[in-house]
């Protein structure tokens, strides 16, 4: 018996493992061929070894993020207590992982006297913190999915399929600082399933879009930590139903994006405190490092209850060139 347990655990960390190492592969190559295609030089073992790294840092992190899905599942008696659990331990998680990486990184790269580790670790933190957070999730997820699985798998298959959905979708874009807004609003909602899936008829979503607005531009993964907050402060505290409306719309020349609850608002906090939290910070963060004084960022509190956070950059369509609309 004792060997067959054995054996099974080998036979599991080999499966991880070699689908962390499959994962550098794949994005390695795709980060190859964007290259080639650019016609710029390909480095291909810098390329490599960088989604090694970051593979690897994750496969070193998975046994302790599989614990604490097991530890604290996500179950409607406690699903509260342990979502802020989790949330916690995802920010302390992307944070771990992105030191580990560039802790790693700074030591095999050519030019690695060249950078400080607090140099290298604020640069990889701006683009990549809000992907590690998701990737964290993604394992307590596809964790919990598999063990639905002998509880009710019609809903295993469709929270493994929402996830899936969630994972390629933003897997697709990473490194990428902007998308067309149309296919953020398509990884939001895989998203929000998810979420509904959870909350089911205690969250309502209303998302009014203009439809002369789906060809901007717009960060990618803006509006998910926007809505991500709205849940968790709008709509998880409260034992009655709470809604949560996203907008955009296109006006003089600038697109804006808004995502309103109908929550608690500030609470004992004040605007200024909130918007020191690591998810509001990092959002404006990367509106100044992409737009400059072009972007404008607002949160307020509404007079029915709640919040809203306002964001405009300046309205580019992806067809357009040189940044004309």
């Amino acid at each position: 018996m004792r060997e067959t347990v054995r054996h099974r655990r080998v036979v599991k960390w080999g499966l991880i493992a070699l689908s962390w190492t499959l994962f550098a592969l794949f994005f390695s190559s795709e980060a190859v061929i964007i290259r080639a295609y650019a016609g710029r030089a390909l480095n291909l073992l810098g390329t490599l070894s960088a989604w090694l790294i970051c593979a690897y840092a994750w496969l070193a992190l998975t046994p302790f993020v599989l614990y604490l899905a097991k530890r604290f599942p996500l179950e409607r008696r406690r699903w509260l207590k342990h979502s802020l659990t989790h949330l916690l331990a995802s920010a302390l998680f992307a944070l771990l992982h992105l030191a580990l990486y560039v802790s790693v990184a700074l030591r095999v790269a050519p030019d690695a006297n060249q950078q400080t580790f607090f140099t290298a670790f604020r640069s990889i933190f701006i683009t990549n913190f809000h992907f590690d957070l998701l990737t964290y999730w993604s394992i307590v997820g596809l964790s919990h999915a598999l063990d639905l699985m002998t509880e009710d798998v019609k809903l295993a298959r469709r929270m493994l399929t929402r996830l899936s959905d969630l994972l390629r979708k933003s897997l697709e874009n990473n490194g990428e600082h902007e998308v067309a807004l149309r296919d953020e609003l398509e990884f939001l909602e895989s998203y929000l399933e998810i979420e509904q899936t959870r909350f089911q008829d205690r969250l309502t979503v209303h998302i009014r879009v203009d439809p002369a607005a789906l060809d901007a531009r717009v960060p990618n993964l803006i509006l998910q930590p926007l809505v991500e907050n709205a849940i968790r402060h709008g709509i998880a505290p409260r034992a009655s139903c709470g809604t949560v409306e996203i907008r955009a719309e296109r006006q003089n020349g600038m697109i804006e994006l808004q995502v309103s609850d109908d929550g608690m608002g500030v609470g004992g906090a004040s605007v200024e405190s909130l918007m020191k939290g690591i998810g509001l910070s990092n959002t404006q963060a990367r509106l100044e490092q992409l737009y400059g004084a072009q972007a404008s960022f607002e949160l307020r509190e509404r007079d029915e209850g709640g919040l809203t956070v306002t964001i405009a950059i300046p309205f580019r369509s992806q067809f357009s060139r040189d940044g004309e609309g």
